[in-house]
């Protein structure tokens, strides 16, 4: 952000605490960022957000050589690597832990995934199910803590799977509004909502009312230049075209723009009103309305060898709401090779043949 506009941690309410995780690191990565920029004015430099940093309470957190200490801290935390195979047998090992008075608490990745569990051992082991706890929470490889006689085990080692989560990778979408001038490159072309399409000429700090503020300097045609601030940067867009040669630049004051904004309008209305029509027509079609998630059903689920991302799951739940409604389903599934597109047809696939 600009001196003008603040930094963040100006924002922060009364009493926060910060935590710094590995501050040494910290400075590195931020040095780093700042020298791969093109052009880095109106950020704060990494000293002046660590001088911030010190006018609020704050927690260190920092590995360290334990060598020179005198003393060590024993936990009494054992390992439990036997407690792999098949699911039945684990399960009779943790029975026998809570025969002995030991709890057992069951780590899954979200909410999702607990309530399918819970409702996985009501069915499979319901006496077990009522004297174990489940919560949501990362744990890499169970571990007995002897002292608090507790037991702890993740929900990818209960099942056997394979601990990669397949993290989405998040497309720049050049088409939105800016979030910052750092996503332009001087000569861009840009979108502006209100006077058309122009070329991006940098940024150029102005004062107004006692308040300086940094501008976007858009260029129309005939050397029209526009000063946009960056408050008002979300009227502002990377032009993107269906054609490789370059458009030309608006004139400012033409009613050009507003006239083919209005096309697109219109069209995009017609558009709505056709697709709403197509819509009411496959709502009025009657479909097979398939019953819930059976025992075997989730079984099936649980036997995938890899833990399913939020995006998987948000997924899954929906294809399997369309397909127990007595409505066609009418749903187009999306996503980047190798991110589980298959596993997602897989499970609507088994629910079909199951019913």
């Amino acid at each position: 952000p600009s001196e003008a506009a603040g930094h963040l941690l100006d924002a922060l309410p009364a009493g926060s605490w910060i935590v710094l995780t590995e501050p040494y690191e910290l400075r590195e990565e931020g040095t780093q960022y700042l020298a791969r920029l093109d052009d880095p004015r109106g950020l704060f430099s990494v000293a002046a957000t660590f001088e911030r940093c010190t006018k609020w309470p704050s927690v260190t957190v920092a590995g360290i050589n334990a060598d020179g200490f005198e003393t060590s801290c024993h936990l009494p935390i054992e390992a439990i690597d036997r407690l792999t195979g098949p699911r039945s047998e684990v399960l009779h090992e943790l029975a026998a832990a809570v025969d002995h008075n030991e709890r057992v608490l069951l780590a899954c990745h979200n909410q999702a995934e607990q309530q399918r569990l819970a409702e996985l051992l009501a069915e499979t082991a319901p006496t077990f199910a009522e004297r174990v706890t489940l919560c949501v929470g990362h744990v890499s490889r169970g571990f007995r803590i002897v002292s608090e006689r507790l037991v702890v085990l993740s929900d990818h080692e209960l099942f056997g799977r394979t601990e990669v989560r397949r993290m989405p990778r998040r497309r720049r979408i050049e088409t939105r509004a800016l979030d910052s001038f750092l996503d332009l490159r001087e000569g861009d072309l840009v979108v502006h909502l209100s006077h058309g399409i122009g070329r991006y000429r940098g940024m150029r700090r102005l004062q107004k009312d006692g308040r300086v503020e940094e501008h976007l300097v858009v260029e129309f045609r005939d050397n029209v230049q526009v000063y946009v601030p960056v408050s008002l940067i979300h009227l502002v867009q990377k032009y993107v075209g269906a054609s490789r040669a370059a458009p030309e630049l608006s004139k400012l004051g033409s009613s050009a723009w507003a006239k083919k904004k209005r096309r697109v309008a219109e069209a995009v209305s017609d558009l709505a009103a056709e697709m709403l029509q197509m819509q009411a027509a496959r709502e009025a079609r009657p479909g097979i309305a398939y019953p819930p998630d059976s025992h075997l059903q989730k079984e099936f689920d649980a036997a995938f060898p890899y833990t399913e991302t939020d995006d998987q799951i948000q997924a899954i739940d929906a294809v399997k709401r369309d397909m127990e409604r007595s409505r066609p389903m009418d749903r187009l599934l999306c996503g980047d090779v190798g991110f589980g597109k298959t596993e997602v047809a897989m499970r609507a696939a088994f629910k079909a043949i199951d019913a």
